[in-house]
């Protein structure tokens, strides 16, 4: 094949120019085309190849993130149905403790006020613990903060109703012995 193809050229040489071509310049001329082509389509073999890996790379990668934000968004949910039975739990005894305060009868606002001060410093915590997992999201040490929050709002309800009892049984013990 290769004398037909030199003899092709010779003949298309000579019958143009009219003089003979070297036949190594032109076989190299040759050689160095195909390989040009040969890197070419490697080249474009390679591109298509890398730009696969890429995408398939990229589609996995997608996936398990998106995954991820389904079971992110899944606990969020969670969470924040527990959080609101919790804080509805908490805020019925916390209201009815405060019912029992009130129904215990009149309370000396100075001598209790160690108590009332405590309660609006929790109170504000709870509304910065509120804040702050609005911005920061659901961590469960800021969770466990606010249900210690409440608790505490609790203790300090059931201490202060005990001292009003306390009182309030002195006061009768008082008057039964002066009549």
């Amino acid at each position: 094949m290769r004398d037909k193809f030199e003899n092709f050229i010779k003949t298309q040489t000579e019958s143009r120019t009219g003089a003979t071509l070297n036949k190594e310049k032109v076989w190299k001329r040759v050689e160095s085309k195909l390989r040009r082509k040969r890197i070419r389509r490697f080249a474009v073999r390679l591109s298509v190849a890398a730009s696969l890996l890429i995408l398939i790379t990229g589609g996995a990668w997608l996936t398990v993130w998106m995954q991820q934000c389904d079971e992110s968004t899944n606990y969020h949910a969670q969470v924040s149905g527990e959080l609101a039975e919790t804080e509805f739990y908490f805020a019925r005894l916390i209201a009815e403790k405060q019912q029992q305060i009130d129904a215990a009868g009149f309370v000396d606002k100075r001598f209790f006020e160690p108590f009332f001060e405590e309660l609006n410093l929790l109170d504000k915590q709870y509304q910065d613990y509120k804040t702050e997992l609005k911005t920061i999201g659901y961590q469960e040490e800021l969770i466990r903060a606010m249900i210690d929050n409440q608790h505490q709002k609790l203790d300090l309800l059931n201490r202060l109703l005990i001292e009003i009892q306390k009182i309030n049984n002195y006061e009768n013990r008082k008057k039964e012995h002066q009549i």
